[in-house]
Order: structure tokens, then C-alpha cells, then sequence
């Protein structure tokens, strides 16, 4: 139950972070129809499904600049839904590196459509961390606290930590 309110916050807090950025979706379809189905599959702990209609969804995107925020929404979904898998699934090792790689390369494609934002780059940086590569982290969140004064504190914290 807990589990399931967690991964549904999550996922409002996604859409209302990249949406919030972009000021709507420039291909007219609300983040919800988007998000919501994707959201079911993963707090039923269906990843594979998750990702399909992410995927799915993410090729029905507009070309061009009318779908850039459609594509950074699923973009960022896949990354996100890859990290939390490997984070949910308690994988270790190589299982681990490689669902989180895939989350690393979603979310540097969710950086490429602008604008950049601090929930992209703290996603990506928290990945990085994971990964190994704490000097990409570093830059991920210095960008983060930059861009992002609403939440600069959080980031600030986790760059923080990492230097612990």
C-alpha cells in the first residue's frame, strides 16, 4: 500500500516537474493521458510493460519542436522507470548497471529537448553517482542548483553528500 502511494506521488511529481518546465505539452495531449497508464504497470511492478508504453508513446511524438516536450516527458519516464527498477528490485552488480545505464541515456535524451531542468539533471546525476562517475554527478547538480532555485537546497544537499 505504501509502495503503491509512493510510486503514484512519484509519478504526479514527474509530470508536474517536466510539465511545470515546459508550461504544457507543446503536441496538445495532457501529461496524464501520458503518465497515467504507465504509472498502473509500475505499481503493479510490471517494469516491461511500463517501458513499452513509454516507448510506444515516446514514438508517437510529434517530430520537430511541437513534440519536444512530449519526447522530454517520455524521455525522462524511461529513466526514471529503469532507475527505480534497479533501485525497487534490489539488483546489485552487473543487473544493476544495467538497468541504470539505459536511465542514464534516457535522461541525457531528456536533457537534449529544451528547456534543461533541475529534476532531469538530479535524476541524472543521482544515476551518475551510482555509476560511479562521481565527477558527471557533480556537474549534473551544480547545473541542477543553477537552473532549479525552487529546489537548489535539495540538490545542494545531495552534491553535499556526495563529497562525504
Amino acid at each position: 500500500m505504501i509502495r503503491s502511494i509512493a510510486m503514484r506521488a512519484l509519478f504526479v511529481i514527474i509530470a508536474a516537474a517536466t510539465m511545470r518546465a515546459q508550461c504544457g505539452l507543446d503536441d496538445k495531449r495532457n501529461p496524464a493521458e501520458l503518465v497515467n497508464p504507465v504509472q498502473e504497470l509500475a505499481v503493479r511492478g510490471n517494469w516491461k510493460g511500463a517501458q513499452e508504453v513509454t516507448e510506444q508513446n515516446l514514438r508517437s511524438c510529434q517530430s520537430g519542436q511541437e513534440g519536444s516536450s512530449c519526447r522530454k516527458l517520455n524521455n525522462f519516464t524511461l529513466g526514471f522507470l529503469a532507475q527505480r527498477e534497479a533501485l525497487d528490485c534490489n539488483l546489485q552488480g552487473a543487473a544493476r548497471r544495467d538497468l541504470l545505464q539505459p536511465a542514464l541515456t534516457s535522461y541525457k535524451n531528456a536533457l537534449t529537448e529544451p528547456p534543461a531542468d533541475g529534476s532531469t539533471l538530479n535524476n541524472l546525476a543521482v544515476v551518475e553517482q551510482e555509476l560511479g562517475d562521481t565527477a558527471e554527478a557533480t556537474h549534473a547538480w551544480q547545473q541542477a542548483i543553477e537552473l532549479d532555485s525552487d529546489a537548489a537546497w535539495l540538490y545542494a544537499l545531495r552534491l553535499g553528500d556526495l563529497y562525504l
